[in-house]
């Protein structure tokens, strides 16, 4: 065999190789691709679902925090105040 056939063996085998070794990487990049597009989507999902409790859990809070009874005593309360600090400006007005 001459050196010129076994260059040639050579140039053929390694282009070979570099060919397979492109195709285990695009393969790979692929995978890899794909892999990071399923987390990505996972990853929205959670986030979706997590928005929904919290808005959930915030109208529970609005719901069961102050009911309109509760609402309504507390207003009753502070107008009975106010007008009782009413009154008494009015006595010191009156008086001076």
């Amino acid at each position: 065999m001459s050196l010129l056939t076994i260059f040639g063996a050579l140039l053929t085998l390694t282009t070979f190789m570099l060919l397979i070794l492109s195709i285990i990487v695009r393969l790979g990049r692929r995978q890899l691709t794909a892999r990071i597009d399923d987390l990505e989507a996972r990853l929205e999902l959670g986030a979706a679902q997590a928005r929904e409790a919290l808005a959930a859990y915030k109208l529970e809070v609005a719901k069961s925090y102050a009911t309109v009874g509760l609402v309504k005593d507390c207003e009753r309360r502070i107008t009975e105040h106010l007008v009782r600090i009413e009154v008494k400006f009015d006595a010191v007005r009156s008086a001076s």
